[in-house]
């Protein structure tokens, strides 16, 4: 006996909300990452651990962690400057698996609501966080922070 299969046809460049996840889906969907995030191979000026070279990309088959990392901060100030004006940028530092970390953050309502405030440190409580490889940059994939999921 076959099982019978129903086929959905949605228009290209057309979305339909089905359904809505909550903290409790959030919590159930994490991945399990034993040691590290990818490899800590390197620093970026500002960051920590935070970038790895190209060769070691390279031969990565995920790019896109589910996480819940603990000793979370968000940090807000200044950087660069060297080639230009400085400019404000969120960052997460966080300690994930023993291992300490600092990514720029690129969840637009995130950066929004933290770059409305002063420089300076802000403690999360608690918070999912979606990180995630850049493409080659300089020789090197950059991590980031794509998405923080907050439980309220």
């Amino acid at each position: 006996m076959q099982a019978s299969i129903a086929v959905i046809s949605i228009p290209p460049n057309y979305w339909e909300k089905v359904d809505q996840a909550g903290w409790d889906d959030a919590v159930k969907a994490l991945d399990r990452v034993n040691g590290t995030l990818w490899r800590n191979a390197g620093s970026t000026q500002h960051g920590l651990n935070d970038k790895i070279p190209a060769a070691v990309a390279d031969k990565l088959t995920s790019s896109l962690y589910l996480i819940r990392p603990g000793e979370i901060e968000i940090h807000v100030a200044s950087e660069g400057g060297q080639f230009g004006p400085p400019r404000r940028r969120v960052r997460a530092s966080f300690v994930f698996n023993r291992s300490q970390y600092n990514f720029i953050v690129t969840d637009l309502i995130i950066e929004k609501r933290y770059l409305a405030q002063k420089n300076g440190s802000y403690p999360v409580e608690d918070a999912i966080f979606c990180v995630s490889l850049s493409g080659l940059y300089y020789g090197h994939a950059h991590k980031l922070v794509a998405a923080i999921i907050e439980p309220t």
